[in-house]
């Protein structure tokens, strides 16, 4: 006899809900003294189980009736019998794998994840940062571990500090940041600056002090906590970019400000900056977002007339002859 069910065990097993709103007869879906058992659909019943199936899952499409039951225990009898065979011999890797992401601070205690968890090791990944600050001649490196968006969420694995960095605008910089795990699961962080080839490096055991329902629980809070996550990142990544705009151009105002602007064009700069100030402290980052674009728009002017006086400083004192041959 044939029926649609799984493979269960033991008196009084329920049949699944697929057949039980066939129409089908409960059958034994174990034979007695035994422990596994297969288990299809008849040929007989392909009609009122298709039926069924399409209306428990909403199917909109036609189902394709290509492929008997026989061929489909077939197929699945293949796939189990190297299991139930000792005679035949089935040679499996078993890979070892990162049970937690790896990754860096950023700014705003940001996590940015280089390695995702379940890589499997030996592995190695490289990815490229850039300084914050004008001038910027130093970066610390944080390294942490965990699924979370924010450090403070993350577990800290180690710190080290990258000196030595040519001092230009914010962005400029090139920072080549290596993640390498090996076999053993030893981790080796190195950062490297692309301009004056200046490096440091840090190794770490990952997984050390770290036992499995740990690693377990820090996977169940990232679930979680997810949509939270995902809010504060955003948050956090506007506030971020608000800040940097604004200590930008208070820099430039102090720098050519009085040069360039007329006074009341400077209040109504210092007047944006205050708002977009205020607003960064709430908790929309939707409005803080919208306070930034307007503080960009407000500033346009300005920045166009420091360009214009930067190439005519550039270019004072040559001759347009001079410049034709350069090039």
């Amino acid at each position: 006899s044939t029926s649609f069910t799984g493979a269960t065990s033991g008196p009084g097993s329920r049949p699944c809900y697929c057949r039980r709103h066939a129409g089908c007869t409960p059958g034994p879906a174990v034979a007695p003294g035994e422990g596994r058992a297969l288990a299809g659909v008849g040929c007989p019943h392909f009609h009122r189980h298709h039926a069924v199936l399409q209306q428990i899952f909403h199917l909109g499409m036609r189902m394709d009736r290509g492929v008997t039951a026989a061929e489909q225990q077939r197929g699945g009898a293949a796939g189990i019998v190297p299991d139930l065979d000792p005679r035949r011999r089935v040679e499996m890797l078993l890979l070892d794998a990162l049970p937690l992401s790896l990754g860096l601070e950023t700014v705003g205690g940001l996590t940015e994840k280089v390695i995702q968890r379940n890589t499997a090791i030996p592995i190695g990944r490289s990815q490229e940062f850039t300084t914050y600050k004008d001038g910027q001649t130093a970066m610390l490196i944080h390294v942490v571990q965990g699924e979370r968006e924010l450090v403070s969420d993350c577990r800290s694995l180690a710190r080290f500090e990258l000196r030595g960095i040519p001092p230009m605008v914010a962005g400029a910089a090139r920072i080549e940041v290596n993640f390498q795990v090996d076999a053993d699961g030893l981790l080796s962080v190195s950062a490297r600056e692309a301009a004056t080839g200046v490096n440091a490096s840090v190794e770490v055991k990952p997984s050390y002090g770290l036992s499995e329902s740990e690693i377990t629980e820090m996977i169940k809070a990232s679930f979680d906590h997810a949509k939270d996550d995902i809010v504060a990142r955003s948050l956090t990544e506007v506030r971020v970019e608000a800040t940097r705009m604004i200590e930008a151009l208070q820099i430039a105002i102090v720098e050519d400000g009085e040069r360039l602007l007329q006074p009341s064009d400077i209040d109504l700069l210092q007047q944006a900056i205050s708002e977009l100030q205020e607003v960064s402290e709430s908790t929309d980052a939707e409005a803080i977002n919208e306070g930034v674009e307007m503080l960009g728009k407000a500033s346009e002017d300005f920045a166009a007339l420091r360009m214009d006086a930067a190439v005519r400083k550039a270019f004072a004192g040559h001759k347009l002859d001079e410049l034709e041959e350069s090039n």
